[in-house]
């Protein structure tokens, strides 16, 4: 699924113009950035938790020559489901 899509399902359900849905979207992915940006915790209740976390720096190997390579440590955002979606997820796969 693609903005787009997301976009199309939003204004079927809700009937409300497509340029306001997807405007709506994109503050709020807007919103979310700017606060795992700032380092908070975005907790979505039955959906999930969005956050950013320190990947340390670690030695690897190139795949080609065997040579050992340290990549640099970085930020990553990680979300975590919530347990009902979880739930939601896993009853789907039986």
């Amino acid at each position: 699924m693609v903005k787009a899509d997301l976009v199309e399902r939003v204004f079927e359900r809700t009937g409300f113009p497509k340029k306001e849905v997807a405007k709506a979207i994109d503050v709020l992915f807007e919103i979310i950035k700017e606060a795992v940006k700032r380092g908070e915790k975005v907790r979505v209740h039955g959906f999930g938790s969005f956050w950013v976390k320190e990947v340390a720096s670690r030695k690897r190997r190139h795949p080609r020559t065997g040579q050992e390579i340290e990549t640099t440590s970085r930020k990553a955002m990680v979300f975590k489901p919530s347990y009902s979606l979880r739930v939601l997820l896993n009853r789907s796969l039986r």
